[in-house]
């Protein structure tokens, strides 16, 4: 019966058919109305359903469910924080039935036992108490309680004109920003009122007979962090009845009849005007308030034209509990259940459960990257055709990773150009992403266990197919902002290992945001690929394994290859191999005037060396260097290694004296 989540609910429903109400009011919208009902009003209706109709649903429900032995008598645990993001620095706190024990769960199980008795897993959560800060003050104490007041009263509206209604704005005196300098809002401390000769501001209630039906009141005040606090408490000295506003939304009534009221007299017996008593709504809750000022703001009705006086006056404080030890949650995903305990009639409160998100952000490009393509796989095998996957398409993917340094928030992410898919609430997976955690969408389940493994994290199953010669993958947030659009393909400059043969397309140093749309960003990685892990060996994990605390440069072996080559070329420090240096050579290519010999140079870059920029040279003096060279062939093992070889820009006889040389450097 949570508001939030039935405000989500509805916030869901609507957005699904948000365009569709254009199309619904041309063809309906006026079947009904004279002037044609269109999509503004349907977005009031919508508003008033959220700002006043759901926010005292829950207690209405909860009430009914308790009339008819539906529901149990003991009140719920409510959270502090209230769920979704939250940093693990921030204690976790409950609120609910004084003098009863709360239990709790970090796990999401049931702190009760189906038997009733009370889970082994449950926590008790033991409030050292509670603590009251006021927020408005009432006038008992001394002057200091200053209202605006509207004098003389006239009718300015109806109840119901609040925060989602087409009419509210800041001309309303309900409105956070509505202007009560005029002349016409006057100041006084509180008691305000007239008739009974103890207030200390005594205003205009309309002079003999009739009296004024309404009188209005406006505060404004200041609430630093309003998610402290886990309930309001608001006593009222009302004479004859109230409506109560906080920042342009209804929160409360006291013995005013329900529906809205306009500038007219309740019709209801006075209360009690010389106490101060308690006003319950579910709607007069801590998220009512917003960080900074606030606007409280009461129209007081008499009950009827002839009534003698009037009275008002109020103080509204905000309720926190303390508790001796902080109860802190550990990163990622963690679904908090609490109940609350009656020992005297070994009854339970209903279960209350939250999800926090901790340590989390949404996705975004600064956090996830795109890292795997496998958009054109290897024909299928005989055992692949005989488990009925007897087409490549079967076994595409694609493989997100987390390149930040918080868990990311998975909910909503959608893609909307090459293929489908979207992860929502009925996905069974976790709703969070660890840093450097990698997950995959894959064309079909079955095909990607049959021929990947089983240790990929598997996110879900994307609809429609990626195109072997290449498209536009566009990857968007929750919001529908764009995370990622770029388009690839099966031609040179992309990898043309990764059409067909095996291999797939794989992202180079995601940790390093490269722009997806580069061709420069990707290379081809082993057949058949490797979703839910990576092929690349870092450097700085090599040299550990290989020779710990050496230079760079370094040559242990005295092969001729420093330590930085050995790991590009594939080398071991410890075993010497030279036959790994570039080699150089000459041979004959094709020019406008007939074959001519050139200059060349082959290297062989190891597989997954993504820590080593590999750039050719030459030069015709040993001290000016040009990144000149052309490449003339590249061939690659199965392992994934590539052996490139170039040539110079130049003919051997036009060169005279040349020299050519591979340059490594770390990105």
């Amino acid at each position: 019966f949570s508001s939030s989540a039935a405000t989500a609910r509805i916030n869901h429903l609507a957005a699904t058919i948000d365009s569709a109400i254009i199309a619904e009011s041309a063809r309906w919208g006026d079947a009904k109305a004279t002037t044609p009902l269109n999509r503004n009003h349907w977005i009031a209706q919508r508003n008033l359903i959220l700002s006043n109709y759901l926010p005292a649903r829950s207690g209405s429900v909860i009430s009914q469910l308790r009339s008819d032995g539906l529901f149990p008598g003991l009140n719920g645990i409510s959270f502090i924080p209230p769920g979704g993001y939250s940093a693990a620095t921030t204690p976790l706190n409950l609120s609910g039935p004084q003098g009863s024990p709360w239990y709790y769960t970090l796990d999401g199980s049931d702190p009760r036992l189906p038997s009733g008795a009370i889970s082994p897993s449950a926590r008790i959560f033991q409030p050292s108490g509670s603590v009251s800060e006021t927020l408005v003050g009432d006038g008992s104490a001394g002057p200091g309680a200053t209202w605006k007041y509207r004098d003389p009263s006239i009718d300015l509206g109806s109840s119901d004109i609040v925060q989602g209604h087409p009419s509210f704005s800041p001309a309303n005196w309900k409105h956070p920003q509505f202007n009560d300098s005029d002349a016409a809002w006057k100041s006084g401390d509180a008691e305000l009122g007239g008739g009974d000769g103890n207030e200390r501001t005594v205003i205009n209630i309309g002079v003999g007979n009739p009296r004024f039906p309404v009188v209005y009141f406006r505060k404004s005040f200041q609430v630093a962090d309003p998610s402290k606090f886990d309930a309001l408490e608001l006593e009222a000295l009302i004479d004859d009845s109230a409506i109560f506003f906080l920042n342009g939304r209804e929160v409360a009534r006291l013995n005013m009849p329900t529906g809205p009221a306009g500038y007219s007299y309740s019709g209801l017996n006075a209360l009690n005007e010389a106490a101060f008593l308690p006003v319950t709504d579910p709607r007069l809750v801590p998220s009512a308030l917003i960080p900074g000022t606030n606007v409280i703001c009461v129209q007081v009705h008499q009950a009827n034209s002839t009534s003698s006086d009037l009275s008002f006056d109020l103080r509204l404080r905000g309720r926190r509990t303390t508790f001796p030890e902080p109860v802190l949650l550990n990163p990622g995903e963690q679904i908090v259940a609490a109940r609350a305990y009656d020992p005297a009639s070994q009854s339970w409160s209903a279960l209350s459960e939250v999800t926090y998100l901790v340590d989390a952000e949404p996705a975004s490009r600064a956090n996830l990257a795109i890292t795997e393509i496998q958009y054109h796989p290897a024909n299928p095998s005989p055992t692949e055709t005989a488990a009925g996957f007897n087409d490549d398409a079967f076994f595409e993917f694609i493989e997100l990773m987390n390149t930040g340094t918080k868990h990311i928030d998975l909910m909503g992410l959608r893609w909307n150009e090459g293929i489908d898919w979207e992860f929502t609430s009925a996905n069974p997976n976790p709703q969070l992403l660890a840093p450097d955690q990698r997950m995959v969408v894959v064309a079909h389940e079955a095909a990607f266990r049959l021929r990947y493994g089983p240790t990929a994290t598997i996110a879900g199953v994307f609809s429609g197919q990626l195109d072997n010669a290449g498209e536009i993958l566009t990857l968007l947030d929750a919001a529908g902002s764009v995370i990622h659009s770029f388009a690839y393909d099966d031609t040179a400059p992309w990898p043309a290992e990764a059409d067909g043969s095996g291999a797939s397309l794989v992202l180079i140093r995601p940790e390093s945001r490269p722009d997806h749309a580069l061709p420069a960003s990707w290379r081809a990685a082993a057949a058949p690929g490797n979703p839910g892990s990576t092929d690349a060996v870092r450097y700085s994990d090599w040299k550990l394994a290989n020779a710990p605390g050496s230079a760079d440069d370094a040559d242990p072996d005295g092969d001729g290859l420093p330590l930085f080559a050995e790991y590009a070329f594939g080398g071991s420090p410890s075993q010497p191999d030279a036959v790994r240096l570039p080699t150089a050579g000459t041979a004959e290519f094709p020019t406008e005037n007939g074959p001519r010999p050139f200059q060349t140079i082959t290297a062989t870059l190891a597989a997954g060396r993504d820590d080593a920029r590999i750039t050719p040279q030459s030069s015709l003096s040993l001290k000016n260097w040009a990144d000149d060279l052309i490449e003339v062939s590249r061939s690659r093992t199965p392992d994934g290694s590539e052996t490139i070889t170039w040539r110079s820009p130049r003919p051997i006889p036009d060169a005279g004296r040349e020299f050519l040389r591979i340059r490594l450097t770390q990105p």
